[in-house]
């Protein structure tokens, strides 16, 4: 955990101000906690990952994961390449590094969000990487420490609708698929987002949405029961790219670009919808979106 990232640790919901207490290595934090002045919160540091979710440590997982990274470090632009266009991918990337401040990416996952298009232009790039879940982000803590790249990446286990950062302390905010397809949750994310910001910070997103007619058109073919299915786990997931714009809006962001990507054909077993389209007839291109907001 560098210096950078340091500073941001609040306890989530209450925001108390958190200092860490344990061993290092160099001037990184290797095993400890993270606890508030009169040490009545403790959240667990384990070789400089912050944990603020409740976790199981599952080598297995660790390592199946490890293995994941390996097979997307060398598709750095997988998500993109889906669609065949890499212009968002790259300019993201790049506009993250150039704001040369606090990065945090969100719902990095087994993929590793933006982290790997950002290192490849910047390998000393400075990116807290975060996840609800311990297992990816160890495994990609040891996947770089083994290529001895990404030196300046941290990372912290939180819930992105309760992030445990200060206030109007980070530059950019930036996922891949995590905001609508990762996030199993209401729009508390994009507010926490919206929060820890700094003024005219960027949140930059790449996602698949949805148009008002494919929502239309899967509500009428889609038993009732299954549509509350869907809805309930992935409950950002039926909301159109209209809705998507007046969220941001009225959650304070300024929507600077809102520009579709590309489409491709939904792939069952990648895509959580696919399977059930296919099930009940429903016909449609999964649709990559470009999101810029500004605080």
């Amino acid at each position: 955990m560098i210096s950078r990232f340091q500073r941001l640790f609040v306890a989530p919901g209450s925001l108390i101000p958190l200092v860490y207490r344990g061993t290092f290595d160099g001037e990184r934090w290797k095993d400890g906690s993270l606890t508030c002045k009169y040490g009545l919160l403790n959240y667990p540091v384990l070789d400089g990952i912050p944990i603020f979710v409740d976790q199981s440590i599952d080598e297995r997982r660790i390592n199946g994961y490890y293995r994941g990274c390996e097979y997307f470090w060398g598709k750095k632009h997988r998500v993109v390449i889906d669609v065949s266009n890499p212009y968002y991918w790259d300019l993201f990337s790049r506009e993250a590094i150039e704001s040369g401040g606090t990065v945090v990416d969100v719902a990095s996952g087994e993929e590793g969000g933006f982290v790997k298009g950002i290192l490849d232009i910047d390998p000393e790039a400075s990116v807290l990487m975060s996840d609800i879940d311990y297992a990816p982000l160890r495994a990609w803590q040891l996947f770089l420490r083994k290529r001895k790249t990404g030196l300046n990446v941290c990372f912290s286990v939180f819930d992105a609708s309760n992030m445990p950062i200060k206030s109007n302390s980070v530059d950019v905010v930036t996922s891949v698929l995590g905001f609508v397809s990762a996030l199993k949750h209401d729009g508390r994310a994009l507010r926490e987002a919206y929060r820890v910001l700094k003024p005219k910070g960027k949140l930059l997103l790449l996602d698949w949405l949805w148009t008002e007619e494919e929502l239309s058109e899967i509500a009428l073919k889609l038993p009732r029961e299954e549509l509350n299915e869907w809805i309930r786990t992935f409950p950002m997931s039926p909301i159109s790219t209209v809705r998507w714009r007046n969220l941001l809006k009225d959650t304070g962001f300024k929507v600077e670009l809102f520009e579709e990507v590309g489409k491709r054909l939904p792939i069952k077993g990648r895509n959580g919808f696919a399977k059930t389209a296919e099930k009940y007839g429903i016909t449609y291109e999964a649709t990559l979106y470009a999101i810029k907001a500004v605080k």
